[in-house]
């Protein structure tokens, strides 16, 4: 497909503004970015005005090798003619991989029925996050104290769990999701 100038702009943060992103139909666009360092922020703009009752929905994937065939997409959030422009805070790792963002022209109504992250997900996060390093942790007390109140740890298990978690991300950023409670 082609590359053209959307309605819209985007910029990662200390990179330079990707000015056209690839048409993959009337209403949806894609850019690839090259993710060698962590990608912590997006700023998503409009540039010209959407038509008549519609926004632009934001999507991310995961970092991916350059070979991979079916990404999982996210949805950021949207643009709307009376907020016409965001940061989106993200959370990729950086590496080898390519994250790609799409953004999809919908109708307002189909908007409305979307839901992007909310503060009630982050603190879901927030809580997985925890309880790996509570069960971390827990792997220290002896097994004589399984009973006790109190947890007693070595001298830098929490320096030991932060360089653990690190490199666990960098391999899944998700990782901390799919720990069981």
């Amino acid at each position: 497909m082609t590359a053209i100038p959307p309605p819209f702009g985007f910029i990662v943060p200390g990179r330079p503004p990707e000015a056209s992103f690839t048409q993959l139909s009337p209403t949806k666009f894609s850019v690839s970015v090259p993710s060698p360092t962590p990608i912590t922020e997006v700023v998503v703009f409009l540039t010209s005005p959407l038509p008549p009752s519609t926004g632009l929905v934001l999507y991310s994937t995961s970092p991916s090798p350059p070979s991979s065939t079916s990404p999982e997409w996210n949805m950021l959030g949207c643009l709307l003619p009376n907020s016409p422009s965001a940061v989106f805070r993200l959370s990729i790792a950086g590496g080898n991989g390519v994250t790609t963002f799409g953004a999809s022209l919908e109708p307002l109504t189909t908007i409305q029925n979307l839901s992007p992250p909310t503060h009630q997900d982050r603190v879901g996060v927030a809580n997985k996050i925890a309880m790996d390093l509570y069960h971390f942790m827990s792997s220290f007390v002896p097994p004589g104290n399984a009973g006790n109140t109190h947890m007693t740890v070595p001298t830098g298990v929490f320096e030991r769990w932060i360089k653990r978690f690190k490199e666990k991300s960098s391999r899944d950023p998700d990782f901390f999701l799919k720990v069981q409670d």
